[in-house]
């Protein structure tokens, strides 16, 4: 018997908590999950905001309950394709990044020299 919470584990992910009205599913089918998750729009891009100000990561990461059997490379797959029918990959802005301070190693690098030079 395989996975069955597909569904309610990629829910989870974006709305943050576990969507057990979704029921149980043996594969995801994205097209239908992406019209619940649009017709939640606003509790997705609010999960998303709470997210983003609090530093905690988005999707969410399953619960152990949503997580037991789950076959990862598939969740993954699964949940980035739900991302791109929703629009929903990458971000607003790019995030800030200090200055780079290289030590020898990362001077070469930039420069790309051989270790010997």
């Amino acid at each position: 018997m395989g996975y069955r919470r597909w569904h309610r584990v990629l829910g989870h992910a974006l709305l943050g908590t576990d969507p057990a009205d979704l029921g149980e599913q043996g594969v995801p089918d994205l097209a239908a999950l992406a019209e619940v998750m649009e017709s939640r729009r606003e509790q997705v891009e609010q999960c998303r905001a709470e997210a983003a100000a609090s530093d905690q990561p988005w999707p969410v990461p399953p619960s152990d309950e949503l997580a037991d059997g789950l076959p990862w490379s598939q969740y993954a797959t699964a949940l980035h394709q739900l991302r791109v029918r929703l629009g929903l990959v990458g971000s607003a802005a790019a995030p800030a990044r200090g200055p780079v301070t290289l030590d020898r190693e990362g001077q070469r690098l930039v420069a790309d020299r051989p270790p010997h030079w």
